[in-house]
């Protein structure tokens, strides 16, 4: 269900070299993108029930955002494909909670998006 995810920490990603140069570690933020819509994507948020909603991290608990919503909410949907930005574009804060919880709980969501 995820078309692709944004990561520093990942081979795949065009600014890995640079990271591993600079940074001594990767960071707590995922992006990654589904392969939905918009509502569509906003129902597999709605389902989680770990992650705070919201597009200001920085806290110890794991937040998610809906991008198109979010930080990009004041571009029309030409202006945002055109940046590259899909209606399924979701940013992942990890915060202090329980790993194995917090799998979990987005196994869940997917779970009730492909069923």
């Amino acid at each position: 269900m995820v078309n692709k995810a944004f990561y520093t920490g990942l081979e795949s990603h065009p600014h890995y070299q640079l990271a591993v140069k600079y940074l001594k570690g990767h960071g707590a933020v995922i992006t990654f993108e589904l392969g939905c819509d918009q509502q569509t994507t906003a129902q597999f948020i709605d389902e989680l029930k770990i992650p705070f909603m919201g597009s200001n991290f920085g806290t110890s608990s794991t937040m998610i955002e809906q991008c198109s919503v979010f930080t990009y909410y004041h571009l029309t949907a030409t202006q945002r494909r055109e940046q590259g930005i899909s209606d399924g574009l979701v940013r992942l804060s990890l915060g202090y909670e329980d790993t194995d919880l917090l799998v979990n709980d987005l196994d869940q969501a997917f779970d009730k998006l492909s069923g």
